[in-house]
């Protein structure tokens, strides 16, 4: 692993709007996390939904400049996925029902965002990487493997479930077939599988012996940190091939 993905300053007279967003960003984050015991209401969903949303604004803010081709369109896509999850956020966190597809179904268009980002990185050397296919075809077989665990108990959201996991499992994949820097973007792709795999146990399955009092907390660190490592891994990579 190489040293953590923290963006330096840019020095370009934007560092006090990336700085107070990106302090939003941990501080609503932080905030979240003590929050999960409190009632449902609207400064719980604002505070969720603010954590990642000002990610999102900061990573714009911090994309370099002469960004050209695939690595314009990165950029882009990785903006676009970190506000599907806002968005996604902002549906799960009422805990209802009726708003828990529209939630999956704004994750699974930020999880078909990341895919396509990962993809402008991968090259023809790396994808023939024998190591990286092993790694790939692992990512895909456990996915398999876990919802095969939950089906029994997901009934008329079977469908759209295994959409989602088939999606996500491919970003996690993609993650790894793309020769990032660190591989730091990799540990964020899994902790989101990870994130995800603990909310669809707390939601389809019995409650996990031991862990059922910190699920929440856990799902919400595995989660937030997985959208820091996504987003400053494919920040430092696109400024190291930007040069």
């Amino acid at each position: 692993m190489g040293p953590f993905p923290f963006p330096p300053l840019m020095h370009d007279g934007a560092d006090d709007i990336r700085l107070f967003f990106l302090g939003l960003s941990f501080v609503t984050g932080i905030g979240y996390f003590f929050m999960r015991s409190v009632e449902n209401g609207l400064p719980r969903t604002l505070v969720k939904t603010a954590c990642v949303s000002a990610l999102a604004v900061y990573t714009a803010f911090s994309l370099p400049e002469g960004l050209s081709g695939p690595l314009y369109y990165a950029g882009i896509l990785l903006v676009v996925g970190l506000v599907f999850s806002a968005a996604g956020d902002f549906f799960l966190a009422n805990d209802r029902d009726n708003q828990f597809v529209l939630g999956l179904g704004s994750f699974l268009i930020g999880h078909v965002c990341y895919i396509a980002c990962f993809a402008c990185f991968v090259t023809a050397e790396s994808i023939g990487m024998p190591t990286k296919i092993a790694g790939g075809l692992f990512i895909l077989l456990f996915a398999a493997g876990e919802f095969s665990w939950f089906r029994p108990g997901l009934g008329k959201m079977l469908v759209p479930v295994a959409a989602y996991v088939t999606v996500i499992a491919v970003m996690g994949a993609m993650s790894i077939m793309a020769p990032f820097v660190g591989g730091w973007v990799v540990v964020g792709a899994i902790l989101f599988m990870l994130s995800d795999s603990l909310i669809a146990a707390e939601k389809f399955k019995e409650p996990l012996p031991y862990i059922a009092p910190y699920i929440g907390q856990m799902i919400w660190a595995t989660y937030v940190l997985a959208q820091y490592l996504i987003a400053f891994g494919v920040l430092r990579e696109l400024a190291i091939l930007a040069g």
